[in-house]
């Protein structure tokens, strides 16, 4: 849904396709770092790993409001980048939390509740 806000917003206030297409690209590239984000995952304890995430991700979320278009495509990679590891993190965290016989049903949940939720809202 963020992603659908960003683009209304960068349409409506640039008027490009152009604009749009640059932020989709911003957002796109960090995925691609998926595997060194491993290894800076499994380097860190979660929980420090993910408090140090969240809260990067909440100051940087300060910068989408501002106007110009380089701060928010700066803003938006770097915002990816860190969401990167931050998944792997939260991987680790799944057996700490779920019992052995319930492991693979909570990694499976984990998953596709984000895809389903995606297409009741569609």
């Amino acid at each position: 849904m963020a992603t659908t806000a960003l683009i209304l917003y960068v349409q409506r206030t640039m008027g490009s396709a152009t604009a749009v297409g640059l932020l989709l690209f911003a957002q796109a590239i960090p995925p691609l770092a998926a595997p060194f984000a491993g290894v800076v995952a499994d380097r860190f304890a979660p929980g420090r790993l993910l408090s140090a995430g969240w809260l990067t991700q909440a100051v940087l979320a300060g910068l989408l409001a501002l106007p110009p278009l380089g701060a928010m495509l700066a803003a938006v990679f770097v915002l990816a980048l860190i969401n990167t590891p931050l998944s792997a993190a939260v991987g680790r965290c799944i057996p700490a939390v779920v019992a052995d016989d319930d492991l693979v049903a909570a990694s499976t949940l984990r998953v596709a509740l984000p895809r389903h939720r995606g297409r009741q809202a569609a």
